[in-house]
C-alpha cells in the first residue's frame, strides 16, 4: 500500500501545445529542469533549450522516469518548471513555496555554481540532490547562488533567471541568444533603433525597435546595456558562450549543448520574489520559478518607441500587445490558447500574429522603496526609421513560430511571447499621489500644480502628504459595531484611518480629489499576501463662494456613516462631485495612473 501523501497541484493552464512531448500516451510529465541551450539547425533564428521532464506517477505522490526534449527558448515562459503536461497540453502545475528575499547583485553578493563544478572542486553542491534530484548527478548547468543574511543562500537556475529577468519579452532573449551583440550605434541592430536625438546630461535615452516584437518593459535593461559597460558585457556574453559551445561541438561533429552563465545585469541590492523549495533547515532556498524582481535605480530613463505615425515616449512599466501596428493586414490573435508551436520552421512573412501572455511578472520597488519615475512626452519631428511595408496577402497558419520571418505559404504564423507587468503598489493613497505628480511632469502645460491639504498646514507641495485623521464616533452615539470600527485601520490597537485631500490645478481650474486609507485583508488564494479593501475615490470642484475647509469637515464626518462609500454624498457637495473607480490600464506608467486620469476626465479634463 502506498502511503505517500499526494503532491499539491493547482490549476494553471499554459497557452501553447508542445509537439515534442509523447502524444496521447496517458502519462503526465512535469517540467523538471532546463538542461542547456543549443542552436537550431532547422530554424536558425529560434534557439532551443533541452528541457528535462519527469513523469508524475498516477497517484500524484511521486515521480518516475526522466524525459529530455527540445523546446523553443521563447516558450520557456509557458514551459515553467513545475508545469504538468498531458497529451501536449498543460492545465496544472505543482505548488511550490512562495518566498521573497533581499539579495545583493554586487560583486561578492553572489556567484555561479553547478553540480559538475562542485564535484570537480570538491566543494559544497548548489543544493542537496535529494531535494530536487536531476537526471545527471554532475549536471553542468550553472546556478546563481546569492548570499542570504541567515548564513544560507538563494539558488536560481541560470536559464530561469535569463528567461524571467532579462526584459519582459521572450524576443529579447531570442535575439541575445541568436545574434552577436549589436548596440545602439549599429544601424543593423536587432534591438535598438536610431535615436537621432542629442544626448542629455543626467538622463538616459533609449529607442527600441518598432517592429512590435519588443515590448516597453524591455527598455530598462536595454538602457542599462547602452550606458552601463557591465550590463553591456553581461548581454554580450550570452551569444558568445553559446557560439563557443557550438564551435567546440563542430569539432566533435555534433550539436553541442551550451551551459551559459547568465547572471544579474545590474550591480545593486535587489528584492526577488520566487517559488521553490526550502532546505538547510529553512535557511536556504531553491528558486524554481521567479515571480518578480525589483527594478534597479538609475538616472531618469526616457524611452522612444516607434508608433504608426511617429516617435513618442512610453512607459518602462507598460507592455504593448506585441503585434506591430504596421502589419495592418495581419490577424492578431491576442491571448491565444492551445497555440501549436513549431521549432522546425520560421514564420511566414504574411502569416497571422499571435500574442502569448506568459505568467505576469511582478515589478517590485527597489529596496530604497522609490520607483524610478519616467518622463513621457510626445516627440514632434521626422521619423528616425522608415516604415516597413510587406507584400502579399495574409496567409492562414496551422502552427506558430517565434523566429525571423522567412518565405510564405508554409502555414506558420508569428508567435510573440511576453510577460505582462504588474507594478508593486505602495497602497492606493500613496499611489494616487504619485500618479498625479507623474501626470503633472508629463503634462506640464495642462496640469499647473498638485498639492496636498490639511487643516493645520493648508496647501503644501513638498514631501509626502500628511493625512487628515478620520475622527472616531462619540461613545454616546448609538450606531452599529461595524460602523463604529470603520474609522480605524485597526480597531483593537486604535490605529486611525486617514484621508488624503489633493488639490489639482489643471487647465487653470481648481479640482480636488479625496482618497481614504484602505484596510488590508488576506487574499483568498492561500498565498499569505494581502489586498487592500475596495473603495471608490471622490473628485469635485467647488462653487466660487464655497468653503473647502467646511466641506471637507462635513464630508469626513458623514462618510463614516456610509463606511467610505461616497456615492450617497455627491449630491451634498457645494459644487459638483463625482465618484471614480481605480481602473488599471496596460499603458499605465506608474500605479494608479489610469485612476488619476479617470478622476480628471470625470471633471472634464481629458489628457
Amino acid at each position: 500500500m502506498n502511503n505517500k501523501p499526494r503532491l499539491q497541484i493547482q490549476r494553471d493552464a499554459s497557452s501553447v501545445t508542445l509537439d515534442s512531448l509523447p502524444k496521447a500516451d496517458g502519462r503526465r510529465w512535469v517540467t523538471w529542469w532546463y538542461g542547456g541551450l543549443m542552436k537550431n539547425r532547422q530554424a536558425e533564428t529560434q534557439p532551443l533549450v533541452a528541457v528535462v521532464f519527469r513523469e508524475l506517477i498516477a497517484d500524484d505522490s511521486s515521480f518516475g522516469d526522466y524525459l529530455v526534449r527540445t523546446v523553443l527558448l521563447t516558450a520557456l515562459g509557458q514551459v515553467r518548471i513545475g508545469t504538468i503536461w498531458e497529451n501536449n497540453r498543460s492545465r496544472e502545475r505543482l505548488v511550490f513555496q512562495r518566498q521573497e528575499f533581499l539579495v545583493d547583485f554586487r560583486e561578492g553578493g553572489w556567484r555561479y555554481n553547478s553540480f559538475a563544478q562542485a564535484a570537480w572542486k570538491a566543494e559544497e553542491p548548489p543544493y542537496p540532490q535529494s531535494l530536487h534530484p536531476l537526471k545527471y548527478e554532475r549536471d553542468q548547468n550553472p546556478m546563481i547562488e546569492l548570499s542570504l543574511g541567515t548564513d544560507g543562500k538563494l539558488v536560481i537556475p541560470s536559464l530561469e533567471f535569463f528567461s524571467r529577468c532579462y526584459g519582459r519579452s521572450q524576443e529579447l532573449s531570442r535575439v541575445l541568444a541568436t545574434y552577436p551583440w549589436s548596440g545602439p550605434s549599429d544601424p543593423h541592430s536587432h534591438l535598438y533603433a536610431p535615436l537621432n536625438r542629442p544626448e542629455t546630461d543626467g538622463q538616459w535615452q533609449v529607442a527600441i525597435k518598432g517592429n512590435g516584437r519588443l515590448v516597453t518593459g524591455d527598455a530598462r535593461i536595454l538602457a542599462f546595456a547602452k550606458y552601463d559597460p557591465d550590463a553591456t558585457n553581461r548581454l554580450k556574453e550570452v551569444y558568445a558562450q553559446i557560439e563557443q559551445a557550438h564551435d567546440a561541438g563542430l569539432q566533435q561533429g555534433k550539436n553541442k549543448l551550451a551551459h551559459p552563465k547568465i547572471g544579474p545585469w545590474f550591480k545593486q541590492p535587489a528584492r526577488l520574489r520566487v517559488r521553490g523549495l526550502a532546505f538547510d533547515h529553512e535557511k536556504s532556498f531553491l528558486a524554481l520559478d521567479i515571480i518578480g524582481c525589483s527594478i534597479p535605480e538609475s538616472p531618469p530613463i526616457t524611452l522612444y518607441r516607434k508608433t504608426g505615425e511617429g516617435w513618442m515616449t512610453d512607459s518602462l512599466d507598460s507592455t504593448s500587445d506585441g503585434c506591430s501596428p504596421r502589419r495592418t493586414h495581419r490577424t492578431s490573435l491576442k491571448g491565444a490558447t492551445d497555440l501549436p508551436l513549431t521549432q522546425n520552421e520560421e514564420p511566414d512573412r504574411s502569416g497571422p500574429c499571435a500574442t502569448i501572455h506568459d505568467p505576469k511578472f511582478e515589478e517590485l520597488l527597489p529596496p530604497s522603496g522609490e520607483r524610478q519615475q519616467v518622463v513621457s512626452r510626445k516627440i514632434e519631428g521626422g521619423l528616425a526609421e522608415a516604415p516597413i511595408t510587406r507584400e502579399g496577402t495574409a496567409s492562414e497558419a496551422d502552427t506558430f513560430a517565434s523566429g525571423a520571418p522567412y518565405g510564405n505559404d508554409k502555414g506558420v504564423g508569428l508567435a510573440l511571447c511576453h510577460a505582462p507587468v504588474e507594478m508593486e503598489s505602495k497602497g492606493k493613497v500613496k499611489d494616487m499621489w504619485e500618479a498625479f505628480r507623474h501626470l503633472q511632469r508629463t503634462h506640464p502645460q495642462r496640469i499647473q500644480s498638485v498639492e496636498w491639504f490639511t487643516f493645520e498646514d493648508g496647501m503644501r507641495r513638498e514631501g509626502w502628504p500628511t493625512l487628515i485623521r478620520i475622527e472616531p464616533f462619540d461613545d454616546t452615539e448609538h450606531i452599529s459595531r461595524d460602523k463604529r470600527k470603520w474609522p480605524f485601520l485597526d480597531y483593537d490597537t486604535g490605529q486611525p484611518r486617514g484621508a488624503l485631500i489633493m488639490h489639482i490645478q489643471a487647465d487653470d481650474r481648481h479640482f480636488y480629489v479625496v482618497e481614504i486609507q484602505r484596510m488590508k485583508r488576506p487574499k483568498n488564494d492561500g498565498s499569505g499576501e494581502q489586498n487592500e479593501e475596495s473603495m471608490s475615490g471622490l473628485c469635485f470642484f467647488l462653487d466660487g463662494e464655497a468653503s473647502l475647509e467646511r466641506w471637507i469637515r462635513t464630508l469626513l464626518s458623514t462618510v463614516r456613516y456610509t463606511k467610505g462609500v461616497f456615492k450617497e454624498l455627491v449630491g451634498s457637495c457645494p459644487g459638483h462631485a463625482e465618484i471614480f473607480a481605480h481602473s488599471k490600464s496596460k499603458d499605465d506608467l506608474v500605479p494608479c495612473e489610469a485612476a488619476a486620469r479617470n478622476a480628471l476626465r470625470k471633471l472634464g479634463v481629458k489628457l
